[in-house]
Order: C-alpha cells, then sequence, then structure tokens
C-alpha cells in the first residue's frame, strides 16, 4: 500500500472524532436528564412554577493557560505578550 502512514493516521484521526462525538452526545443526554430533575424541583414548593422563562447562561470555558477567556477577551489579545 502506498499512502500507508497516512490511511493510518486518518483512520486513527477518524476514530477519535467518532469517539469524541459518542462522548458529547452521552454528556449531553446526561446534561438533558439533570434539567429535567432541576426543573421539576421547584413545582415540589410551587405547583404553578414554570421554569421555561428563566434564559440560560453561556458557560464560562478555561483556556489551555487557565485563563478565563471572556477577561482576556474584555482587555484584548494584544494588552500582554505571550510568556515563553
Amino acid at each position: 500500500m502506498r499512502y500507508y502512514y497516512a490511511i493510518a493516521a486518518l483512520r486513527h484521526k477518524r476514530a477519535r472524532l467518532a469517539g469524541e462525538i459518542e462522548a458529547a452526545e452521552r454528556a449531553s443526554v446526561k446534561q438533558r436528564e439533570t434539567l429535567a430533575t432541576v426543573d421539576a424541583t421547584p413545582r415540589l414548593f410551587h405547583p404553578d412554577a414554570d421554569p421555561a422563562p428563566i434564559t440560560s447562561i453561556r458557560p464560562i470555558s478555561v483556556n489551555g493557560r487557565g485563563y478565563v477567556e471572556r477577561r482576556c477577551a474584555a482587555r484584548g489579545a494584544d494588552s500582554h505578550p505571550p510568556r515563553g
């Protein structure tokens, strides 16, 4: 086979991506189940409670260096040169 290493690398990449997609789908199902539980809890205290008007909040993600992206974006990308 002429392009053995290229084909092997592409197969490995595809397998990794497929695994990541499966894991993300499982996590999404689990989060939806948790959300349903959280939505049902206020109804224990007030039967007419409706969680639908509650808006979602964008999660805060941390980049590879450990800085919160929102704070870095607010300061500007060129405010500090990268340390190396």
